[in-house]
C-alpha cells in the first residue's frame, strides 16, 4: 500500500479552495447564502477522527507486543550463541488483529486525510471570499474556519494513524519471522487449508 503523499494533498486542498472560492461566488451572485457545512457536522468530523484514531493505536499495540516477542527471541539467541545460561523459550505470540484489518485501518486512514483537504480547501476557500467582504465575525465565515480546522484535523489524523500502522523494514521482517509459525496455524484454523492469509502489517512504500 502507497504512503500518503504530502504534494498530492496539497494539490487537492489548492484545488478544493479553488472550487470553493468559485462555488461562494457563484451563489453570493445568485443571492444565496455560502455553501458550507453547518456547526452540527463537527460532530461527525470529531466522531469519525477518533474512531480511526482509536483503531490505530489497537493496532500499534499488537504490532508492539510482537515485535517485543521478537526482540526476547533475538536476545536469547545472542545469549545462547555466547554461551551464557540458556532460558526456556517463550512461546510465540500470535497476532490478535488481522493484517487484513490492520490494511483497512490504513486505508481508511488516507481517505480521511484526502477528504479532509478537500473539506479543508473547500472552506478555505469560502473563508477567501467572505473575509474581505464582511469579516470573519459572521455566522457562515466562522462555520467556514471551524470545518476549516476539522478537516485539517482529519488529515493530522490519516498521517498519525498510517504511521502507527507501518512497522519500519527491519522491524517488520523480525516481528514476521517471530509470528510466521503461530500464523500459519491461525490461517489454517479459520480459512481451511490450502487457502493463503494475508501477510504481514501495513507497509509503507513509496
Amino acid at each position: 500500500m502507497s504512503r500518503l503523499r504530502p504534494l498530492w494533498l496539497l494539490a487537492i486542498c489548492a484545488g478544493a479552495v479553488i472550487l470553493g472560492l468559485l462555488a461562494a461566488s457563484a451563489m453570493a451572485g445568485a443571492g444565496y447564502g455560502a455553501p458550507v457545512l453547518p456547526y452540527s457536522a463537527l460532530i461527525t468530523l470529531i466522531g469519525v477522527a477518533l474512531i480511526i484514531l482509536t483503531l490505530g493505536i489497537v493496532v500499534r499495540r499488537d504490532m508492539a507486543r510482537l515485535e517485543a516477542a521478537a526482540r526476547r527471541e533475538r536476545e536469547r539467541r545472542a545469549r545462547k550463541e555466547a554461551g551464557g545460561e540458556q532460558e526456556p523459550r517463550q512461546p510465540t505470540p500470535v497476532r490478535r488483529i488481522s493484517p487484513l484489518f490492520a490494511v483497512r485501518v490504513v486505508a481508511a486512514a488516507q481517505a480521511a486525510a484526502y477528504a479532509g483537504a478537500i473539506i479543508l480547501g473547500w472552506h478555505a476557500g469560502i473563508l477567501l471570499h467572505l473575509a474581505p467582504q464582511v469579516g470573519i465575525t459572521t455566522a457562515n465565515a466562522q462555520s467556514a474556519v471551524v470545518m476549516a480546522l476539522g478537516g485539517l484535523g482529519w488529515v493530522i489524523v490519516g498521517f498519525i494513524v498510517e504511521h502507527l500502522c507501518r512497522l519500519p523494514p527491519d522491524e517488520g521482517a523480525s516481528a514476521h519471522s517471530a509470528a510466521e509459525h503461530r500464523d500459519e496455524e491461525y490461517r489454517r484454523g479459520h480459512r481451511g487449508p490450502g487457502r493463503r492469509g494475508e501477510e504481514g502489517y501495513a507497509r509503507g512504500t513509496d
